[in-house]
């Protein structure tokens, strides 16, 4: 883990040191001279206290490979070298270790980039020691972290070497370049950059480039940046960026991802150009092509010729020629224009001294009509101040004089209008001077034909009714005129010193000229002489002070009574209404008097409006009951007739009427409940059906449990839209679960007033505001054992809590619901039992019976017609019938048992085998089995039971049971022949190779005994054959039984088995294994597998010509699966089947004295794979 290897060297090898116990523990690393010779050199080293430092020992310094070349062939294969230093054959080597003073050495080689780098090794200077597999394991664990840690930093070396390149020739560029990592911090900018923005390397953040970008571009680039980056794709974007000046720049910003050769995503690099100016330039230019194409005049250029060079928009409008048909001709060709007062020559030679002309022209359009243009013409000039062609403006101003044409001519008519007018009509300026007066003004005010401006006024005295004095800033012609609001019969009198005072009724109102209005530009004033009908106001107003008082009266009287009270006239026109009525209906008394009761009541029946009608023209009291359907209330209507009409009183009975249809509604419910035939769902249909009708506006429903106890399902919603309960179906309940889930889950009544607001509906608040429902009360229906069966529901369109009425009827309903449902739930089980009794007798193969003990009353199955033969059913005393069928040799044993059991009152399972007749004569044997039934009384009453046929499953079992002990047989035989191949090849072994081997080692002793010169060789030489002998008799008996099973394991033991195999370079071997393997295989198991897979690998090596092979052991479920595969030759299958050999057969035995199959799967030139399942013992 650590950056440079050097910085941790000492201590690692410190660390093995005291691990492996070694006296030093060294590095040494190779090179090449200047003269290309490969050398190597100590360069790290860890010794003991016992043991001096050779760091220093300058001949372990740049130490030629040719020394010990023999030596250089093992490393350079990644060969491990471990000897005894009295040992080592190289003379160089052995010599050097000794001056050394190293007893034994074990050295392990280091690659780098697959080149021989160096090599670790441990020394041992107090003995010779015998180097154990963990030391070498430990050595080659350190060499291999060791050669990634060098990797490492020779690649951080090149990348640190190409960077320092890089900026060098970043910072030499004008263009901004920066450099981010994959968590996208830069970690670079170069000069440019820095220039620019004011921030280095060490500054720049993603905070200080936000800062740096417009905010106007801001979420764009920071969308686009992310959006592209997410997914490793180039970058290019413009936006604006602030300079060191504090200017914000365009420029265009290009990035690319950067990756290794592996694909590891490094980070970004990017470049940033400043292109402000040609932005610039191109803004100006499009917006300038925009405004002129934008504009509704018609912008035509032509060069020195009069040809047509560019064509705008509003000139296509207006001539309704486009630009592709008229570019590039001459415009005199196309265009005939006919100048206003002018001639084409004035136009010309205006031009030639000007420099432009402006006037009207007209144009005759393809339709015959004339248009009138406002036109402009001018040169256009170059950089030298050279003419280089015309460019003219168009406005159409047709409309424009047509208008003012219908303007002069409209305001003569309103001139002509407002003086036939009678009211006076007086128009000021926005000064408040008097523009305009009509002749009724002067002739209501009494002002001369000379005095139209307002000095008339000066000596006026203007009042309110009341005789107060108007303020000129109250003044109606003034307020309009200041803040532009209008006036309607506002009374107002003129007090002239030298006249009666003059009353009149005024009207105002603003004129604008602009459409801002802010401040009117003027102000109208009508106004009407009412001097002549204020005594008359007066009187009127007397005599109605009085009305209203006596009319008060009588309207407290009548909002003093409880009912509520209309009276009509002989019309049916109502024209008294009180205070309690107008609360019940909700209807105020002013929009009812004066109407139709009819139209007051649109819902009100033809029939009750038929009886008031009668009433009136019999004059008689009539009483009756109806019902408001938009009031949702029933009335007790008394109507007594009088002289002006009817006096109607009203009495509210909807609780009452509610009762008597609740109690109607409940006997019809429990009515159809006792029907088994109608269902639950159409009962409770009817149930909700009823309340909704009670309730105007409310939606019922209930929701049921299902099956689980946690999915909900519609039960009933006769109102509830189908895609409401469609979308809900199967949801599950729970502490959040909308109102009804919520309420089946705790148990508890559950009331919201606002679906939108309430947490309880964050799952459900959509789908209620798709169908407007802004309430919902739910209440848990609970059985007699307190258990949730469904939920009763009810919705509104508005937010509401329920009444105290509502209340009372939703409780008497959830009772009703409670009794109904368990009903019917019980009704449900009876049913299903009976259906499952049936079917059972009718599904199975059994001959079901039941016997009245008491009686001695049979019934028998349909089973029983079906196995024996006889007619199935009751019979009366028929248990004579079953014993005359009873084998004699089995019937009193039989009868005996069954009268014993009957007798012991047992709570056991009475079973018995005996031979029946059937109803042909035949006997069949027969396993009889059954049970005792108790009373109330604790006694027996019955005894049920089941007959089967198991004459053929009985022949089954003696034939498998034949067929099995064959098997065993072939198994034996096989493990037979298995161990005597075992034994030939054990014998031929020993004959033809150790007892060679021995044989020789005794020629040399016998030798020795009369060669003294060459004695001891020949003794050492008979000893190397017996050590020699004595290791083929291990392997021997390793291939036999394995020492590894019962120490190591069958994990480790076939690892063994692969290596060896490994270190015979001819087959390359792989070995995979589940977890537990161990703990799910008894010892027997472990020798079984590793004995198959013995025999299927020297299989491989002797007849696949393989070059792979794998062995794959898992635990599954409850099964062992062992799998060995080869990508050899293979071979075919059915033929090996019929050859004598023992190989495939002693592997197949193997497996199945443990139950296990074996499935082999080949084909010639497609390799060999070997399967076997095993179960997994439950020892």
């Amino acid at each position: 883990k650590a950056d440079d290897y050097g910085n941790v060297i000492e201590d690692i090898l410190e660390a093995v040191g005291h691990a492996t116990g070694a006296d030093r523990v060294y590095l040494f690393e190779n090179s090449v001279t200047p003269q290309s010779e490969f050398v190597t050199s100590l360069t790290h080293e860890w010794c003991s206290p016992s043991c001096l430092p050779q760091i220093d020992e300058k001949e372990l310094q740049q130490l030629s490979f040719s020394h010990f070349e023999d030596l250089l062939v093992g490393l350079n294969e990644g060969s491990t070298f471990a000897s005894i230093t009295d040992k080592i054959d190289n003379t160089f080597l052995k010599e050097m270790l000794f001056r050394q003073r190293v007893q034994s050495l074990l050295i392990v080689p280091l690659f780098v980039n697959q080149n021989f780098w160096g090599f670790v090794g441990l020394d041992d200077c107090q003995q010779s020691r015998i180097w154990t597999e963990m030391d070498e394991t430990v050595l080659k664990t350190i060499a291999s972290s060791l050669a990634s840690s060098i990797e490492r930093k020779k690649a951080k070396d090149v990348i640190v070497e190409s960077e320092a390149r890089f900026k060098q020739l970043a910072d030499t560029t004008p263009v901004m370049i920066w450099v981010s990592d994959e968590n996208d911090e830069t970690t670079y900018v170069n000069k440019s950059w820095a220039e620019f923005t004011g921030y280095d390397t060490d500054q720049v953040n993603s905070e200080k480039w936000t800062s740096l970008v417009h905010q106007d571009d801001l979420d764009e680039v920071s969308n686009e940046y992310k959006n592209q980056t997410e997914v490793r794709k180039p970058v290019s974007i413009e936006y604006r960026l602030r300079s060191t000046s504090g200017q914000h720049r365009w420029v265009i910003e290009q990035a690319i991802p950067r990756f290794l050769a592996d694909g590891t995503f490094l980070g970004y690099i990017g470049s940033v150009i400043d292109i402000h100016d040609r932005k610039l330039s191109e803004e100006k230019l499009i917006y300038q092509a925009h405004v002129m194409q934008q504009v509704t005049e018609a912008i035509i250029s032509t060069d020195l010729n009069y040809v047509v060079q560019s064509w705008n928009k509003g000139a296509e409008k207006i001539y309704g020629i486009t630009e592709e048909e008229i570019i590039g001709k001459p415009i005199r060709n196309v265009l005939n224009h006919r100048y206003v007062n002018q001639s084409r020559e004035d136009v010309v030679e205006i031009l030639a001294k000007q420099n432009i002309w402006t006037g009207e022209m007209i144009y005759q359009k393809v339709d015959g009509n004339e248009m009138i243009l406002q036109s402009s013409l001018s040169f256009m000039f170059d950089n030298n101040g050279e003419k280089i062609g015309l460019v003219g403006i168009h406005r159409d101003i047709t409309a424009k004089r047509k208008s003012e044409e219908e303007l002069r001519r409209s305001d003569e008519r309103y001139r002509s209008v407002v003086e036939a007018l009678a009211e006076g009509i007086v128009l000021w300026d926005s000064a408040g001077k008097v523009i305009a007066i009509n002749k009724s003004a002067q002739e209501i005010l009494k002002i001369p034909d000379d005095r139209g401006d307002s000095s008339y006024a000066a000596s006026w005295r203007y009042i309110h009714e009341d005789g107060t004095e108007f303020k000129a800033d109250d003044f109606p012609s003034f307020v309009t005129r200041k803040h532009g609001t209008s006036f309607q019969n506002i009374i107002l009198g003129v007090d002239k010193n030298d006249a009666p005072t003059v009353w009149l009724s005024i009207n105002t109102e603003p004129i604008y000229y602009t459409e801002q209005r802010e401040v009117p530009d003027a102000v109208v004033a009508s106004f009407i002489d009412i001097s002549h009908g204020k005594n008359a106001n007066a009187e009127l107003k007397r005599n109605e002070q009085q009305l209203r008082e006596y009319s008060d009266r009588i309207n407290s009287i009548l909002d003093s009574i409880t009912d509520g009270f209309i009276a009509v006239d002989k019309e049916m026109r109502v024209f008294l209404w009180n205070k309690v009525f107008e609360t019940n209906t909700g209807i105020p008394a002013a929009s009812a008097i004066g109407k139709k009761i009819t139209e007051v009541f649109p819902d009100i029946t033809h029939s009750v409006a038929v009886q008031f009608q009668e009433a009136l023209g019999k004059n008689e009291t009539i009483v009756l009951e109806h019902y408001s359907v938009k009031h949702n209330m029933w009335f007790e209507t008394s109507a007594f007739p009088s002289m002006q009409g009817l006096f109607i009183y009203f009495r509210d009975v909807t609780k009452r009427k509610r009762q008597e249809f609740l109690l109607a509604l409940e006997k019809e419910i429990l009515e159809l409940n006792a029907k088994p035939q109608t269902s639950l769902k159409v009962i409770t249909d009817q149930l909700l059906t009823g309340i909704e009708k009670m309730f105007p506006g409310i939606i019922c429903s209930v929701i049921s449990l299902q099956e689980d106890g946690k999915s909900i399902e519609t039960l009933s919603a006769p109102c509830l839209p189908t895609e409401f309960s469609q979308a809900i179906q199967g949801h599950k309940i729970g502490p959040a679960a909308g109102s009804c889930g919520t309420a089946m889950y705790i148990k508890q009544n559950v009331l919201v007033d606002d679906i939108p607001n309430s947490p309880l509906w964050d799952q459900y608040r959509e789908l209620a505001e798709h169908y407007q429902l802004q309430s919902c009360w739910s209440f848990p229906i609970l059985s007699s054992q307190n258990k949730v069966l469904a939920s009763f529901a009810l919705y509104h369109s508005e937010k509401k809590m329920p009444s105290a009425e509502e209340t009372l009827v939703i409780e008497r309903t959830v009772n009703i619901l409670r009794v109904i449902i368990e009903n019917k739930q019980s009704e449900e089980k009876i049913k299903v039992s009976n259906e499952r009794y049936l079917l059972a007798t009718m599904a199975t193969n059994d001959a079901i019976w039941d016997l009245d003990v008491v009686t001695n009353n049979m019934y028998w199955g349909e089973g029983f017609h079906g196995l024996f033969g006889y007619k199935a059913g009751y019979f009366n005393n028929d248990l004579g019938m079953w014993e005359a069928s009873i084998h004699p040799n089995d019937r009193d044993r039989v009868v005996q048992s069954v009268q014993r059991f009957i007798s012991s009152n047992s709570q056991q399972i009475w079973q018995d085998e005996y031979r029946f007749r059937t109803a042909d004569s035949k006997y069949v044997l027969v396993s009889d089995r059954g049970f005792l039934i108790y009373n109330q009384q604790g006694r027996v009453s019955r005894m049920v039971g089941s007959m089967q046929d198991i004459t053929e499953k009985r022949e089954l079992e003696k034939k498998l049971l034949r067929q099995e002990l064959n098997k065993q047989k072939l198994v034996a035989q096989a493990v037979v022949d298995a161990q005597e191949k075992e034994r030939s090849l054990i014998g031929k072994e020993l004959h033809d190779n150790i007892n060679q081997i021995l044989s020789t080692a005794k020629l040399y002793l016998e030798v020795a005994k009369t060669d003294e010169t060459d004695r001891m060789n020949l003794i050492e030489m008979s000893t190397n054959n017996i050590s020699h002998a004595i290791n083929e008799i291990r392997t021997i008996s390793r291939s036999l039984v394995p020492s590894s099973i019962g120490d190591l394991g069958i994990v480790e033991s076939i690892q063994d088995l692969a290596e060896s195999i490994k270190l015979t370079r001819k087959l390359n071997v792989e070995f995979y294994y589940s977890k537990g393997i161990e703990e799910a295989m008894t010892e027997q198991q472990k020798l079984m597998v590793f004995r198959i897979t013995q025999e299927q690998v020297n299989n491989v090596m002797k007849h696949a010509n393989a070059k792979n092979l794998i062995i794959e052991l898992f635990a599954e479920a409850n099964m062992i699966d062992i799998s060995i595969a080869d990508d050899g030759q293979g071979f075919d299958l059915d033929a090996v089947k019929h050859k004598k050999g023992v190989g495939l057969s002693n592997i197949s035995s193997r497996a199945e004295l443990f139950n296990g199959k074996v499935k082999i799967v080949t084909a010639p030139g497609k390799g060999c794979s070997l399967n076997i399942n095993l179960p997994i013992s439950n020892q």
